[in-house]
């Protein structure tokens, strides 16, 4: 056996041992399958090319070429719908998955009837070298074909990067984007750009550069856990059937995820998300969720788990409760907050069975959130004495002595 045989036999060991750790992972998704379909891909072409370099039969040589022409025919296409999952772009129903691989489809069943991506094949000194089939159509718009889909997988990568928050996540985007860009270039200089360039036959070794490709997945895959989250659209769903309102933001307060809820009470028009690049001033546009308290929170270097409650009053005059969770990513990386907004029924129970004005209700929730006469005034734009006197009617129609007891009736009604 020649180098470039054992080396391409050294690359298909090394996929088939990526693709039984994925297959024996005890959550296999479908980003694990199309994973597996990518390094399948792989060990097709790297097969059909080792056989047939190995070969001194023509006939046998043309034979294992039209073989290996699946992998590389299907590799875009697997790439493209892994990329699509892993960003979160899943695509729905049966037809856009169809369409993906359509294409690759077509292009091999005409590769089993004739040579398409190389015209022929001749021996120059002991070695097959090919003759790419410039002439052909069929060549160019297999060319234009991968090329618009890793063009798509390149921009869908960039994208997801530039909206990670965790330093992890974010470095390991930016292995698969690079394994795959430079594998990408590699599979295309040798054997069409090169030998068009210098006027020769092109050395059938493009698939021996795979192996760039599975280095940098198995990097992302050992030392960055990729693959080992449950899909976004699962936690998306948990959090949708939930009715009170919940809202996701990064440090940098973009909204990353709102449930339905949150969309019917704010922006009914606008579906919040990393491609939307809404941030919550523009989502939220009351003060149920103010910008201080945010800001402190996040930068006040709690651990995961930790919780800030506050009240607060919306413009209908309505008594909601808001729960703030700092969230971390499993490498313990800061990933953003957690926001859960409760309108409460205290609100409307207080208020129909104490018969409270709606000023003092604007005054019992600064209360209940630990504001003090002073601030509530500011807040109301309201004197400190007409603060107390509210208070003090407060107390009288609900029976209580003081702030700690008004707090206590408060929680008592939820």
């Amino acid at each position: 056996m020649t180098i470039p045989v054992l080396l391409a036999f050294a690359e298909i060991m090394f996929a088939l041992a990526m693709i039984v750790k994925v297959l024996t992972h005890y959550y296999r998704s479908t980003v694990h399958l199309l994973f597996v379909g990518m390094l399948l891909c792989l060990v097709i072409w790297l097969f059909g090319a080792a056989m047939g370099y190995s070969s001194s039969d023509y006939t046998v040589v043309i034979r294992w070429c039209k073989i290996s022409s699946f992998g590389f025919l299907f590799l875009p296409a697997f790439t493209l719908h892994f990329t699509l999952v892993y960003s979160g772009r899943n695509p729905r129903g049966r037809a856009p998955k169809v369409l993906i691989y359509l294409p690759s489809a077509i292009f091999f069943a005409i590769s089993l009837m004739r040579m398409v991506v190389f015209l022929d094949f001749i021996k120059v000194d002991g070695i097959w070298m090919g003759i790419p089939a410039y002439g052909d159509p069929v060549f160019y718009l297999i060319i234009a074909h991968y090329s618009c889909y890793y063009l798509i997988v390149f921009i869908l990568l960039f994208r997801r990067i530039r909206m990670i928050s965790g330093t992890y996540e974010k470095r390991q985007g930016m292995i698969i984007f690079a394994s795959i860009l430079i594998t990408a270039i590699l599979f295309n200089i040798e054997p069409f750009i090169i030998p068009a360039l210098l006027d020769r036959p092109a050395f059938v070794f493009a698939p021996l550069f795979s192996i760039v490709w599975m280095a940098g997945i198995w990097i992302a895959l050992r030392y960055y856990r990729l693959l080992g989250v449950y899909p976004v659209h699962l936690f998306e769903q948990m959090l949708s059937q939930i009715t009170d309102i919940v809202i996701f933001i990064d440090f940098e307060f973009h909204v990353i995820f709102a449930n339905e809820s949150a969309v019917r009470r704010f922006m009914p028009d606008v579906r919040p998300g990393p491609a939307a690049n809404l941030l919550l001033d523009d989502f939220i546009a009351c003060d149920l969720v103010t910008r201080g308290k945010l800001s402190t929170f996040i930068s006040s270097g709690l651990e995961t788990g930790s919780v800030l409650s506050y009240f607060g009053i919306d413009e209908d005059k309505h008594l909601w409760r808001c729960r703030l969770t700092r969230l971390h990513d499993r490498f313990n990386d800061y990933y953003g907050v957690l926001m859960i907004i409760q309108n409460l029924a205290s609100g409307k129970a207080l208020k129909k069975k104490f018969g409270l004005s709606e000023r003092e209700m604007e005054v019992v929730a600064l209360v209940v959130d630990d504001r003090s006469n002073q601030e509530v005034a500011g807040v109301l734009n309201i004197t400190i004495r007409t603060v107390k006197s509210h208070l003090t009617h407060i107390y009288m129609k609900t029976r209580t002595k003081n702030r700690v007891d008004l707090v206590n009736l408060v929680y008592g009604q939820e």
